[in-house]
């Protein structure tokens, strides 16, 4: 199962037994432009890291995924994943992303990775009993939702009253009562988030490393042409 994008074919393969398609680094601006890729209906890991992204479109048909990685684009709004709802991994960090939206039916996420966005409200964010972690760091709401979240014993044996009286912000409250994520500054290296980010950076450093070692062989190969002709 193959896509197509500037007339080049990538073809997803089996990782760790989940198939995955990797299109990281590839200079997309638009989903849309990569052909076919509506078609991988059984695709469960998809990586758009590194590329020129400003929209999440596309996506409709792909039921099945459970990893999608937007780390590292332009993205600035969080939309058109409804029909995601298999889903269990969301990396959209490094996006200029200021609302955080557009999750709510996505109720088998167990891990987002927020990081280095520019979140400072939360809109909505319901239906995320199955959350396990949330990476916020350096972003504007983290502090306020951190306080929050860390404080959540203390703050259930208390009043509305006082919790208003302490100034928890009753939006952030309401979140924090209803879940039981654990708010982290940034992802783990080896682990969920962490793990995904690093394979990611890896392959692209493979590949670019390849591509030197294709230039010197050609410039060996030329050197020794020109040396051996009479």
């Amino acid at each position: 199962m193959s896509v197509l994008f500037k007339k080049k074919a990538y073809k997803a393969k089996r990782k760790k037994g989940r198939l995955t398609l990797n299109l990281s680094g590839k200079k997309i601006t638009h989903i849309s432009s990569i052909e076919s890729l509506e078609d991988l209906h059984d695709l469960e890991v998809l990586n758009l890291s590194n590329n020129s992204i400003s929209e999440i479109e596309g996506l409709e048909t792909l039921r099945n995924l459970k990893v999608l990685i937007l780390a590292n684009n332009s993205i600035t709004e969080i939309k058109n994943l409804v029909n995601l709802t298999n889903l269990e991994l969301l990396i959209l960090n490094k996006n200029p992303i200021y609302i955080l939206k557009g999750l709510d039916t996505l109720e088998n996420l167990k891990e987002i990775d927020f990081f280095k966005c520019k979140i400072s409200e939360i809109e909505s964010f319901s239906n995320k009993q199955s959350l396990e972690k949330m990476f916020l760091g350096k972003n504007p709401i983290y502090a306020d939702l951190y306080k929050v979240v860390s404080k959540r014993k203390k703050l259930r044996k208390m009043t509305e009253e006082q919790r208003n009286r302490k100034g928890v912000n009753p939006k952030l409250w309401q979140i924090a009562e209803n879940t039981h994520f654990k708010l982290k500054y940034k992802p783990e290296q080896g682990s969920g988030a962490g793990a995904y980010l690093a394979v990611s950076g890896a392959e692209g450093l493979l590949e670019c490393l390849q591509c030197f070692t294709v230039v010197i062989f050609i410039i060996i190969s030329t050197s020794l042409s020109k040396f051996l002709l009479p």
